[in-house]
């Protein structure tokens, strides 16, 4: 991930107060016989966001959350050559909690500019808790889930 991604350690982007906050910009362009002879170009960001809270209460959450989402606003740029911007935000919490279970699974955040035309962001949350190990994802978060998997299954191979 540190290829492509610029990671930072106990980032206070923005004053969230991250865990771990990593961010991924590519740009891709389209000439036609030369470089100056730009044909169309498209931007595309990605935030992830790791963040362990202390509670498992569902304001905290929710208060995180939208702050996530004032920092997506803030930081989606949409223009004629913006495409994406994404926020992947894993949010740790040390006890299950049912009625937030039950707000996670429905939670999604999607904003679109201009019919697509000047892009689209979008929030995907996935709430990890720490006491059984279960992973809940919004509804646009499913490949969220499937790294998060991947990731927690190599730190357990390693300490084994």
């Amino acid at each position: 991930m540190s290829n492509q991604f610029e990671i930072l350690k106990d980032a206070d982007a923005r004053n969230l107060g991250f865990d771990l906050f990593a961010r991924f910009a590519d740009q891709k362009v389209r000439t036609f016989l030369t470089e100056s002879d730009i044909i169309d170009k498209y931007e595309n960001t990605e935030y992830f966001v790791v963040k362990r809270l202390d509670s498992s209460d569902l304001n905290v959450v929710e208060e995180f959350v939208n702050q996530l989402r004032t920092f997506l606003d803030k930081n989606a740029k949409p223009s004629e050559h913006h495409m994406s911007t994404v926020v992947n935000a894993i949010v740790f919490c040390p006890r299950e909690s049912d009625l937030l279970k039950a707000w996670v699974k429905k939670f999604k955040y999607t904003r679109i500019y201009k019919f697509y035309l000047y892009g689209w962001s979008e929030l995907r949350l996935c709430v990890v808790f720490e006491d059984s190990g279960e992973i809940v994802v919004g509804r646009n978060s499913t490949s969220l889930k499937k790294l998060v998997r991947k990731i927690i299954s190599k730190i357990e191979e390693v300490e084994e």
